[in-house]
Parts: structure tokens; sequence; C-alpha cells
């Protein structure tokens, strides 16, 4: 899963232990000339939700959207859209692009996951869309590949060549 747009000059998320009882988050903030300003390690329980003390609504948008990546390294595939979808909804709610097609592209592997490919395409388009207005060629190239797959395995073996060529145009 990719990792998404910080709402600070610099914001580290890194996840250690996934999917065990271990599971903790360290959220490293650092201004813009690099230096560390604050480090933060944070156990993530099963069933972990989000507490709103502070109001950062970019900042509670990145942790829904890394809550949402350790439900799915548990296993908890709907927990793992519940806060994907929460978290795609602030990242439009505060006008933040880049991580709403970094999110629209993770709902779409987690719809491919369960086994369900339209709605996985769906988001994978909107993803695609998205990435494409904010620039973002690395994870344009990636949406297109996995699009490819999609389409290879809805039999649809031209669009798949396509945009698999369209990928390794932009690699």
């Amino acid at each position: 899963f990719v990792s998404h747009e910080s709402p600070l000059p610099f914001t580290l998320l890194e996840l250690f232990n996934p999917g065990t009882s271990n599971a903790s988050v360290t959220l490293n903030l650092f201004d813009s000339t690099g230096r560390l300003v604050k480090s933060v390690v944070q156990p993530v329980p099963a069933g972990a939700t989000v507490n709103r003390e502070v109001g950062d609504r970019r900042l509670e948008g990145a942790i829904l959207g890394t809550i949402a990546i350790l439900h799915y390294h548990n296993g908890q595939m709907s927990a793992a859209l519940d806060h994907y979808e929460r978290a795609l909804h602030i990242y439009r709610e505060v006008g933040n692009r880049p991580a709403e097609g970094k999110a629209l592209f993770n709902l779409g592997l987690l719809h491919a996951h369960q086994g369900r490919p339209d709605e996985a395409h769906a988001c994978c388009e909107r993803a695609l869309h998205t990435l494409r207005e904010t620039g973002d060629r690395r994870m344009e190239a990636v949406s297109l590949a996995f699009l490819g797959n999609l389409d290879y395995d809805s039999g649809r073996l031209d669009e798949a060549r396509e945009r698999c060529e369209q990928a390794l145009g932009i690699c």
C-alpha cells in the first residue's frame, strides 16, 4: 500500500510489526530544513480509532490511512476499507489531492484483494485521473500497470497491453 501525503514540510510514518499484537506507528515530524521536530511512537491496538483532540484534519486523514494499512496487514479488510473511505473523505474535504489519489489507488487494491474487480477498476480509474492532475508520474505508472493487470484478468487484452505500454513509457 502507498503511504499518504504529509501534512507538514516532511512527515514520516513508519509501521513496525504490522499484523502482530506489537504493531506500532512512529510519526516523525520534520521542519522545512529537514530537522526532526518531534517523534512519537504509538502502539496500534486492534480496532484502533482516531481521537480528534488536536483538530488537524490533514493529520487525521494521514493517520486514518495508516490505520487502514495496519488493518489490511492484520487481515481486517472491512476495517481497512472503512478507514480508507474515511481518510478519502477528509482528503477531499481539505483539498489534499495527492493523498486523495493514493487513497483511491489503495481502495482499488483492497477491492481487488476482496474479489471485486469492477469496484477496483473504478477506484483505480479515479485514482489515475487524480494522479495525472497532481503530476504524480510514479503513481500514475503504478496505477496504469495495476489497471493493466485488472484488464488482463477481465479478458481485455488489448486494453491491458495499452495500459502497460503507457506505464512503461513513464518509467
